[in-house]
């Protein structure tokens, strides 16, 4: 056993030694010029020159050790020779090998009897170590690299490693002001494997990342690539809001269960920054069945303006297929309006107050008609339409506002649902202009699936229909095309020049076919006049 004498006072194992060296009387100095050691395991090679012994002594010594486990670093390692570096590395260091180590130390006698260190200058080969460098965060394993030492700071540059099931392909753990009260950590990580076991190891502690998400990383798929930041002040039990933290990662292929509007994410690729503020995410992704390209903003914390902000840019093949979205296309689910559609959706998630869901289609891919109008929009005819929603969870609970410009039409309105957002109550046309229409109204949903609509205002251009209301043609049964209209209307042209005045009066479709109209209106000469008409009577 070696036995360094205080102020060092530390023993080590030891097998044998071999040193070299002379005393100076006159000067009071002990040079000590090669010293080998076999350490019963680790081999060590020092030389040192100690000037005034045992008065005001100052020591200047380097080595060489070698083949040190990590395990061991407190047995060979004085506390002495490096104070705070040495207990870090004592605390933080387990498992593996040191290949070797080279280092300078620099001491002189404090005036009470022990040795302070003013220098101390090392570098390290490192094989296949542990790091725990953020209790109780999962710790680096299998780590290789090198590290260097001072008695300011430890710093370890890693080459590879691993975390959880996770590949560490470089980094650094770097910790400073090893000399003052406080010491500081920073830590760079880039880390590869699967998105869940990514989400996993963001999700531990203090970090909680996943969970502040609201993702379960076992209902996750893909690949990740992750660089980690983080910076800390050393001490026991830290809270997140004392840890500096930011993320960024790039996902492939990635899938996320009922993450937006109900639907799944499927084949994304996603670029992620998270830092302790929040989280953005950018890609391409598959929602649902449809090609889209996301936005998402996720806020941490209290008091923040929304919790989520979702913008999503779609491409929908079949106007019809919206409905998988979990969206009620109401009145326009049925076969006259086809097409694709481009839509970009805007989704706020608030923790008070019901979700907003703005939704803006660019609507020139569409042919559309509105017999009931006598309207229509071929395909390649510009158009917009807008609409705000509001959300409680899946459900659709209000309708703001919607507007519809295009193929001549201005269309502005709202709708209203029931409070649990279980049924569509009302639809509310607050304008409807295009030709020589110009006027309001409003839909209402009938039990049997058809619809009431009452129309009031200036004008009603009935011209491009009021041949076909004599016709009597089979024409298909369409359930969703089935309705009674009431109307109240100053004018209703029945052609180029031909109109009534101040008509009221109550219609009704089946399919393809008027049932019934009868109205009261001023016609010609201001005469007044009462019709009831029933196709083929």
């Amino acid at each position: 056993m070696l036995f360094l004498a205080p102020p060092t006072d530390h023993e080590m194992p030891l097998k044998s030694l071999r040193g070299r060296g002379r005393y100076l009387g006159l000067e009071n100095r002990l040079e000590v010029t090669s010293l080998d050691l076999d350490l019963k395991g680790p081999s060590a090679h020092l030389s040192a020159v100690i000037d005034g012994v045992g008065n005001d002594m100052t020591v200047d010594a380097k080595g060489i050790l070698k083949n040190l486990a990590v395990n061991d670093f407190s047995r060979y390692w004085p506390r002495a020779w490096g104070t705070s570096a040495q207990a870090w590395s004592v605390s933080h260091l387990s498992e593996g090998n040191v290949s070797e180590i080279n280092a300078t130390l620099g001491m002189r006698s404090n005036g009470q009897g022990g040795l302070r260190v003013e220098r101390l200058d090392g570098d390290m080969d490192i094989e296949g170590i542990t790091v725990d460098y953020l209790p109780p965060m999962p710790k680096v394993k299998k780590v290789f690299g090198k590290a260097k030492f001072t008695k300011k700071r430890f710093d370890i540059t890693i080459s590879s490693g691993e975390v959880t099931d996770l590949t560490l392909h470089k980094g650094s753990v770097f910790f400073t002001d090893l000399d003052r009260v406080d010491q500081f950590a920073d830590i760079e990580l880039f880390i590869g494997g699967p998105l869940k076991n990514a989400l996993r190891f963001l999700d531990s502690k203090p970090l909680g990342f996943a969970s502040a998400v609201g993702i379960n990383p076992s209902e996750t798929g893909g690949a990740s690539a992750t660089h980690l930041k983080l910076r800390f002040i050393v001490e026991n039990a830290l809270t997140l809001d004392q840890v500096e933290v930011s993320a960024t990662s790039r996902l492939k292929n990635v899938s996320i269960a009922k993450i937006l509007l109900g639907q799944d994410i499927k084949n994304g690729g996603l670029d992620l920054k998270v830092d302790k503020r929040g989280m953005d995410v950018t890609g391409e992704i598959e929602l649902g069945s449809f090609p889209a390209f996301l936005g998402w903003r996720r806020n941490f914390g209290d008091k923040v303006p929304f919790r989520n902000l979702y913008d999503v840019n779609l491409y929908i093949k079949d106007f019809h297929r919206i409905s998988d979205l979990g969206l009620d296309l109401g009145p326009l689910a049925d076969d006259n309006i086809n097409g694709d559609i481009l839509t970009e959706l805007r989704l706020t998630d608030y923790d008070d107050h019901p979700d907003n869901l703005e939704v803006t289609a660019d609507l020139t891919r569409l042919a559309m008609e509105f017999p009931a109008l006598g309207w229509s929009k071929g395909k390649g005819i510009g158009g917009m339409a807008e609409i705000d929603l509001k959300l409680q969870g899946d459900l659709i609970i209000d309708v703001p506002r919607f507007t519809l410009t295009g193929g001549g039409m201005v269309l502005k309105g709202s709708a209203r649902y029931t409070a649990d957002g279980a049924k569509l109550v009302r639809i509310n046309l607050d304008r409807i202009i295009y030709g020589r229409t110009d006027m309001s109204g409003d839909l209402v949903p009938g039990d049997d699936g058809g619809w009431t609509l009452n129309f009031r205002g200036a004008s009603f251009d009935l011209a491009p229909m009021f041949e076909n209301l004599f016709k009597d043609k089979p024409g298909k049964k369409n359930p969703t095309l089935r309705f009674s209209l009431s109307a109240a209307l100053d004018r209703v042209w029945l052609g180029p020049d031909r109109a009534l005045r101040r008509l009221v009066g109550t219609f009704a479709r089946d399919g393809d076919r008027w049932s019934d109209i009868i109205l009261d209106a001023e016609g010609d000469e201001d005469k007044w006049i009462t019709l009831t008409l029933e196709p083929g009577g």
